[in-house]
């Protein structure tokens, strides 16, 4: 029986690009070019510039998603965004002998967001990863306790003998799982790093 994969909506951009699928870059224009657009006027661009700008930086997703190795480590939004700014940074590198500064606090401002975005994704990677290896019981149990499923309905479902016992498993699930996280290498460096 072969399961239907869901994307997640980055996945599904992703895929959208290089397909080449009008719906999905009408999507990406609506959803982010604004976003773009006021980054680069800010920053002493054009509506003009923006759209250049947000068509190259399309293009240079499109090429790298096409690479095998390729891996999306970043919300897409992140991954574009940090693609717009780079070359519009280098765009403005060109112009500088004309006077043109960027808005420094605008720079930093969103290099942190940038980082932060990395780092989130990286740290709920890292826990689907570990919840996964956990057992089918721990998974569920979790789950439920996660949804604020009373203990009485939790140990009903699991075919525990009391909540008392349902509430020990949670807590033992749960301290494993954050052990699992805890011993992984990624950890540690999330931790450093974050």
């Amino acid at each position: 029986m072969v399961s239907k994969m869901i994307l997640s909506p980055d996945q599904a951009y992703l895929n959208g690009l290089v397909q080449n699928d009008g719906t999905i870059l009408r999507q990406l224009y609506a959803a982010f070019f604004p976003r773009i657009s006021t980054f680069i006027q800010q920053n002493q661009g054009t509506q003009d510039d923006a759209q250049d700008i947000f068509q190259e930086a399309l293009m240079v997703i499109y090429h790298k998603a096409k690479e095998e190795e390729f891996e999306l480590t970043s919300a897409f939004y992140t991954f574009l965004y940090s693609i717009c700014k780079n070359l519009w940074l280098k765009e403005l590198r060109k112009k500088s002998r004309e006077g043109v500064t960027i808005r420094e606090e605008m720079v930093y401002t969103e290099d942190a967001e940038i980082e932060e975005a990395i780092h989130r994704r990286a740290r709920a990677r890292l826990y689907r990863q570990k919840f996964q290896a956990l057992g089918e019981d721990c998974q569920q149990v979790l789950s439920m306790g996660f949804s604020k499923k009373p203990m009485v309905e939790i140990a009903e479902v699991m075919g525990y003998a009391s909540p008392e016992y349902a509430r020990k498993k949670k807590f033992t699930c749960k301290d494993k799982l954050i052990q699992m996280i805890k011993s992984d290498p990624i950890y540690q460096e999330l931790a450093d790093n974050g």
